[in-house]
């Protein structure tokens, strides 16, 4: 590891640094940004020059119909690099600009944050002459700033059913690394569909391979503008992140990928930090990269079980299931979330484990269940689950229709979890590379209970762990289907 120096930066140093990749401005056409930028001043926070970058592309209009160029923002910038002002001054705007009532909804990592967020935006609002023209309400908990031409801001939750039916012109999804799936867009897009002017902002800093949604975004944004950037788009990227290969203790690093830094932002705080967290020998590194140069890390976390190497040494996109399975339901603690998985032979000597089904909450599954084993009549209406959990509070309902429910013993769940971890070490137990993100997701995340009769840890586990759960459950449910098998085997079935 390379040792930071302890050299002093100048906070006075004049920069200006150019994202790592963006969405060209076009001069050709008039933009709202100059707009976006008198609300900043008026707010009390003049824009930095980043900010005014995303506000003019952002903001760019089509001159024949007046529409906004781009349906969708996607803004990558590190921590503390001054979202918030941008987001409320696109809010604003948005809110008095358009010549008919908006409406917006802010999410961010979970309902609660998009409150408390909601909260400061308010607060932020009243100390300025803006305070005169709205009122906030709150209905049966559902909070609104309510702007006196009828325009609304609301935060919402981040769920696929949060503002259906609802008709939508501005959609925000803040610190979008927190997202592990695509179900608050999901949410959001049916709502803009009659609004042609409608846009959606996607703003975070890097995550990681937890980070489902906004890899995805990440990933299709950097290919498009890699190959072609001048290519006509829908989509407006910004990027302010440091290169992979850059020294990240190096003072230079930072001012390149900061747009914040000497600004709002004194660089020996950056320097306290980093020697903060470089006290955590595992995590510290990589949380700088990630936080402060907006470096995604894309790797399994250093303190989960199953490494990075070992966990893709594993996969084979050819593996699949050929003879038969053994089903496994597993339900988070929380109950917000429910995985189906199944575990057979590949035919090539391995099995092969697979997540057929993950989602929200626990009312899908009994529906997919019966219909899963009406179309499958030949299998078993057999399901496994591990002791002690959620999935086991739901065998009364299970068996009414006619599904056995097989509760593991603790010795087998336990047992069952040294496979898996066993299998993916030394390759006798398969997955798929691709199309199985919330298993990966769920991998990425666990860890061991302490003692000897070790299980995944769904207390210290950082994700999700209901996808592994079920697919380590359905490892074992397979050894006791085969011995099922055995048990019923008739020698006289053998004989012509």
């Amino acid at each position: 590891m390379v040792t930071p120096s302890k050299g002093s930066l100048l906070v006075s140093r004049n920069h200006s640094p150019a994202p790592r990749l963006a969405t060209l401005r076009d001069p050709s056409r008039p933009t709202r940004g100059v707009q976006v930028a008198k609300v900043a001043r008026f707010l009390g926070t003049p824009l930095m020059p980043w900010q005014q970058l995303v506000v003019d592309v952002a903001g760019e209009v089509d001159p024949a119909t007046g529409l906004p160029i781009y349906r969708e923002i996607v803004i990558l910038v590190p921590r503390q690099s001054g979202k918030t002002t941008l987001i409320l001054s696109e809010m604003v705007h948005r809110a008095w600009a358009f010549g008919r009532p908006q409406s917006t909804r802010y999410a961010a990592q979970t309902g609660d944050d998009a409150i408390a967020k909601w909260k400061e935006h308010v607060e932020l609002l009243e100390r300025t002459a803006f305070r005169r023209v709205f009122q906030t309400d709150d209905v049966n908990g559902q909070r609104a700033l309510i702007w006196s031409n009828g325009s609304r801001y609301t935060p919402t939750a981040t769920t696929k059913k949060s503002g259906h039916g609802k008709t939508l012109d501005q959609g925000v999804i803040d610190e979008a690394f927190a997202q592990t799936d695509f179900r608050t867009e999901q949410a959001m897009r049916p709502a803009m569909l009659t609004r042609r002017d409608a846009q959606l902002i996607i703003l975070s800093t890097a995550g990681d391979a937890t980070s489902v949604f906004l890899n995805a975004k990440i990933d299709a944004n950097r290919e498009r503008l890699e190959a072609e950037p001048t290519a006509p788009s829908s989509t407006a990227y910004f990027e302010w992140s440091a290169g992979l290969d850059e020294d990240p203790f190096d003072e230079d690093t930072w001012w390149r990928c900061m747009p914040a830094l000497g600004r709002t932002i004194d660089p020996a705080v950056i320097r306290a930090d980093l020697e903060s967290m470089l006290a955590d020998p595992a995590e510290g590194e990589r949380g700088f990269r990630r936080a402060y140069l907006n470096q995604t890390d894309r790797g399994i976390a250093a303190t989960s079980v199953v490494t990075a190497d070992e966990w893709h040494a594993s996969a084979d996109d050819d593996s699949r299931i050929l003879a038969d399975r053994a089903f496994a339901l597993d339900v988070s603690n929380d109950r917000t979330a429910a995985a189906v998985a199944q575990v057979g032979p590949n035919g090539a000597g391995a099995l092969h484990m697979e997540l057929v089904k993950h989602e929200r909450g626990t009312h899908w599954v009994l529906p997919w269940l019966i219909e899963w084993f009406d179309r499958n009549p030949k299998a078993p209406r057999r399901i496994y689950v591990a002791p002690g959990g959620q999935a086991a509070a739901m065998e009364a309902i299970l068996a009414e229709a006619d599904i056995e429910v097989v509760i593991l013993k603790r010795a087998e769940y336990a047992a069952g979890c040294a496979s898996v971890y066993d299998g993916i070490v030394d390759r006798t137990l398969r997955h798929r590379l691709t199309g199985q993100v919330p298993l990966d997701v769920a991998i990425s995340g666990a860890s061991w209970t302490r003692g000897d009769a070790r299980v995944w840890d769904r207390q210290r586990a950082v994700t999700d762990i209901s996808p592994l759960v079920a697919a380590t459950i359905a490892v074992w449910g397979w050894r006791l289907e085969a011995a099922r098998e055995a048990d019923d085997y008739d020698v006289l079935d053998s004989i012509a």
